[in-house]
């Protein structure tokens, strides 16, 4: 369990946006506007699917489950903690829920509904999935990432949302 506002990792994977948009969602070719679209800055993403049960990040060295019960429960926070706990996929009993770091790593933000990285061959919904990282100014909520557009937030620890168990690090 990680507490605390999120802070940037060291190593930032490409967004995977190769355009860039001006606030009224116009695109925009005369490089006026920098960001993700006209820097393209960061490591390339490197995935590969397991067996149809899980995908390895090549860049982080991650293991993120990909079985088919992925939509088949959106648990609390905490029961989503406890769920992963007690995973065992592919032989492996240490699978934990990610930190939103690690869970926003896997956000493609070229793609919409919904927004994963494409290896992921069960995608899953495209609702909020929880992290591990709860808020510092209020342990009651934890921070999630929506896979519809990539976006995120936080809510009550108390909210169903769904769970995407990794390993590794």
């Amino acid at each position: 369990m990680i507490n605390a506002t999120p802070t940037p990792r060291s190593s930032l994977k490409k967004t995977g946006q190769t355009v860039s948009y001006d606030t009224y969602g116009n695109e925009v070719t005369d490089g006026s506007v920098k960001d993700d679209g006209y820097y393209q800055a960061g490591v390339t993403h490197e995935y590969s699917a397991n067996n149809g049960t899980m995908v390895t990040d090549g860049v982080t060295g991650l293991m993120w489950q990909d079985d088919g019960t992925i939509n088949n429960h959106a648990p609390t926070w905490q029961q989503g903690v406890d769920y992963c706990e007690a995973l065992t996929l592919g032989g492996y009993m240490d699978w934990r829920l990610p930190n939103y770091w690690e869970l926003e790593g896997i956000v493609d933000y070229s793609r919409l509904w919904p927004a994963w990285v494409v290896a992921f061959i069960n995608p899953a919904s495209s609702d909020n999935y929880w992290s591990a990282t709860y808020c510092e100014h209020n342990v009651d909520y934890a921070w999630n990432i929506n896979f519809e557009f990539g976006s995120d937030g936080w809510d009550l620890k108390e909210y169903g949302y769904r769970v995407r168990c990794v390993r590794g690090l």
